[in-house]
């Protein structure tokens, strides 16, 4: 069986990513293992379940994001 990946690219190096609440419940519910972050020739790596262990709410402009940062994800 393989693993289910949504990758994310963006413009910029990050210290934490965000990503929309509803997005990332539709992201479990769609059945997805991990997400990879693209950002400037770097790849970030982390399971949703690091995501849910190590994650926090917070809400940006009008929006609720779960934040993961960067330490608790891999390189690959």
């Amino acid at each position: 069986m393989s693993e289910k990946v949504h990758t994310v690219r963006t413009e910029y190096d990050l210290a934490s990513y965000a990503i929309p609440t509803d997005a990332f419940d539709r992201m479990v519910d769609d059945g997805y293992d991990a997400i990879l972050i693209v950002a400037r020739g770097k790849r970030y790596y982390a399971t949703v379940d690091d995501w849910l262990d190590y994650s926090y709410i917070d809400i940006r402009g009008d929006e609720e994001v779960r934040v993961l940062n960067r330490s608790y994800m891999g390189r690959v």
